[in-house]
C-alpha cells in the first residue's frame, strides 16, 4: 500500500498549493472552480486565490 505523503502543516492536504500538485484541478475541475470562484484572499506562500482562507497555507486579503 502506498504511503500518503507527509504533509508540511495540518490541513496542508485541502490547500490549493497540494491539491494543483496532485491534479485536483484536472481530475475535479468543478470542485476546483468553486475553491477559487469570487477569491477574497490570496496564498502569500504560492500566489493562489481562494475564495476561502481556510484552503490556502498563508492566506491574506485581497
Amino acid at each position: 500500500m502506498a504511503k500518503k505523503p507527509l504533509m508540511p502543516h495540518e490541513g496542508h492536504d485541502k490547500h490549493l498549493c497540494y491539491l494543483a500538485n496532485v491534479g485536483f484541478q484536472q481530475s475535479h475541475t468543478d470542485d476546483y472552480k468553486e475553491l477559487v470562484k469570487d477569491g477574497q484572499y490570496f496564498c502569500k506562500a504560492c500566489g493562489r486565490v481562494a475564495a476561502n482562507p481556510q484552503n490556502l497555507c498563508k492566506p491574506a486579503k485581497l
